[in-house]
């Protein structure tokens, strides 16, 4: 019984702390993101550059 208590307690703690929203890993408003862009300056890729990527090979580009 009181191993039963235990586990439930333990259980509820972890269920409770899984569901925090997470943070998103990449800025989501406008400002925030062109911010990022403006300190990551890699980042930006003109449309120039993307339409020369040949289609389908997006594993190529993370090497």
């Amino acid at each position: 019984m009181r191993s039963s208590i235990f586990l439930s307690t333990v259980f509820a703690l972890v269920f409770i702390a899984g569901c925090e929203p997470a943070e998103p890993a990449v800025p989501v408003e406008r400002d925030e993101m062109r911010a990022y862009l403006d300190e990551h300056p890699e980042m930006v890729i003109s449309d120039e550059e993307l339409n020369k990527q040949p289609v389908g090979r997006a594993d190529d580009m993370d090497q």
